[in-house]
């Protein structure tokens, strides 16, 4: 895993996630509002792995091409929302996963992270108890460069 780091400070992003056992996980899509996000969501939830370090795809509610889920036995979720807003990542910590470009928030209950350089910001919320967190961008990194081009 190849890591590069820059200055550090507080982002907010919002995501709301629930396990119910093996109940579909709750996660709000993002609401773009240009179709070609939507299309480049759709072309990397296609490409995404169907395991993620040993947690299988859940299906996600509402269904939809802008979320995807994964979960282990013990109910721990790891989620994926693709196309939310992005940000100004200036005095951001910056570190590179396998040449993408992630921005870290930590959170009470876990990490998000959230693509830099890419035309198409995805966010990736892991729970603490799957530490450590920033393991499960590893296997998502050749689907984020497949589908996601950098921006321009």
């Amino acid at each position: 895993m190849q890591v590069r780091r820059a200055s550090a400070a507080a982002l907010m992003l919002t995501g709301l996630v629930c396990a119910c056992g093996d109940a579909a996980v709750s996660v709000t899509p993002p609401t773009p509002s240009d179709a070609s996000v939507t299309d480049t969501c759709s072309a990397l939830k296609d490409a995404l792995p169907a395991r993620l370090q040993g947690l299988h795809t859940s299906k996600t509610m509402p269904e939809s091409d802008l979320t995807a889920a994964w979960t282990d036995a013990a109910g721990n979720v790891v989620t994926l929302r693709c196309g939310v807003e992005s940000f100004d990542t200036a005095t951001s910590e910056i570190f590179s996963v396998n040449d993408i470009d992630w921005s870290p928030v930590e959170r009470e209950r876990g990490t998000s992270f959230v693509t830099v350089g890419r035309a198409v910001t995805v966010q990736v919320d892991v729970p603490i108890a799957l530490r450590p967190e920033a393991s499960y961008l590893v296997p998502l990194a050749d689907a984020i460069a497949s589908a996601v081009p950098l921006a321009n």
